[in-house]
């Protein structure tokens, strides 16, 4: 919310409608966060209940039982995504050691469930060079890499056969770079120009607030990195056929985040 808040009052006066309709989108996240420790009580209770049914089924009927162990299976798997959500809402809790691989794959696990409905899109991940690690906000590196996902994710919906390539590496300079890119239908130079200012968006009415790139660019700045939009030739360089269009969020040095 802090984020939220800064761009708010910067933007208040000349940006009425849109601050309006990031405050809602605010407030809903706040709703969500109530939802969430709501829902993981029924959940609980649900879960102990199919142990003790697993309990007086078992040894009797094979079919129930593969039932109810497919129940707890679902059901580990919603607390899980839950726990995923909390944390990108919990506040900042200050500079910690984290491991870069174990980030992408915690944001990654939160767009399992929306890619199971999709047969048309994969995510890929490689990390080489690795293993990473740099001092940095557990939820706001979250906050970054979901955002970068999220946009590589919209740009290949409609894709016959969509992808996404999140790739971690160490350039020839040193440090670190994590790479978001995907083989959607590409961004125009005008669009380039834009995106990463504030409520920029093309995603038209009701479908983005804007701001999505504008906070990875501060995210990345306050953990001393840059993020940028990756030109025709460094997309080639990547080695990723019929990739598109590539963010890179560059970190001078593994201790300058």
């Amino acid at each position: 919310m802090g984020e939220i808040d800064e761009i708010l009052a910067k933007m208040a006066d000349e940006n009425s409608e849109q601050v309006l309709e990031i405050a809602r989108f605010a407030e809903l996240g706040m709703s969500a966060s109530a939802v969430i420790h709501e829902l993981r009580q029924p959940l609980t209770a649900l879960s102990m209940a199919l142990q003790m049914t697993m309990e007086t089924a078992r040894g009797r009927d094979p079919e129930i039982e593969a039932g109810i162990r497919e129940s707890l299976q679902l059901i580990a798997k919603a607390e899980m995504l839950l726990e995923r959500a909390r944390d990108f809402m919990r506040p900042s809790a200050g500079l910690t050691d984290l491991d870069v691989e174990e980030c992408i794959a915690r944001v990654l696990s939160v767009f399992e469930w929306q890619l199971a409905a999709k047969d048309n899109i994969r995510i890929l991940c490689t990390v080489k060079g690795g293993p990473f690690h740099i001092r940095g906000d557990k939820a706001q590196i979250d906050q970054m890499l979901a955002n970068l996902i999220s946009n590589a994710l919209d740009a290949v919906t409609d894709a016959p056969r969509g992808f996404v390539h999140v790739l971690a590496r160490r350039p020839s300079d040193g440090g670190l770079e994590i790479i978001v890119a995907d083989n959607g239908s590409g961004v125009d130079q005008e669009t380039a120009r834009h995106m990463f200012e504030p409520f920029y968006s093309t995603k038209g009415a009701g479908k983005g607030t804007g701001l999505g790139l504008f906070i990875v660019s501060k995210i990345a700045s306050r953990h001393g990195a840059v993020c940028s939009f990756l030109s025709g030739r460094e997309l080639a360089s990547l080695g990723i056929p019929d990739v598109t269009t590539g963010f890179c969020v560059r970190f001078r040095s593994e201790e300058s985040a």
